[in-house]
């Protein structure tokens, strides 16, 4: 490599920063491939999962929190009811964090087959292709 373009390269990544989710999001939906995109939509709705089961669990700690402070033990949930939340919300971290790493494993195999791609470019020209936010099938 040059000099020249190495001091580019060097340049380029000392300046860089790490983008925000919504531009994550707006990079992949413009540039990934399907199978990336797939692998992107399996892992964000893994994590709406671990959301939900973390909000199911909290509604219990605070069903729990008020009937103690109110003294209507008939409201406390059972142990079996919140060890199940707990165990629920450990399975959805689990899977998400799989759907993570499958994520990665697709980008990482890509870039591997094309190199390339991960250089950052001076200019390239790339015809249009239109595709759907949600739906990009």
């Amino acid at each position: 490599m040059a000099e020249e373009e190495e001091q580019k390269l060097k340049q380029f990544y000392e300046n860089y920063e790490l983008p925000g989710i919504f531009e994550t999001q707006g990079r992949l939906v413009a540039y990934a491939s399907d199978a990336v995109m797939d692998a992107f939509t399996a892992s964000r709705g893994a994590h709406a999962k671990v959301r939900v089961q973390y909000s199911h669990r909290a509604a219990l700690r605070e069903s729990a929190r008020l009937a103690q402070q109110s003294s209507r033990l008939e409201g406390i949930p059972d142990s079996e009811t919140m060890t199940d939340a707990q165990r629920h919300l450990d399975n959805a971290l689990q899977a998400a964090d799989a759907a993570d790493d499958a994520l990665i494993k697709v980008i990482r195999d890509e870039l591997r087959s094309k190199p390339e791609a991960a250089m950052p470019t001076v200019s390239i020209t790339v015809p249009a292709k239109r595709r759907s936010i949600w739906h990009r099938r």
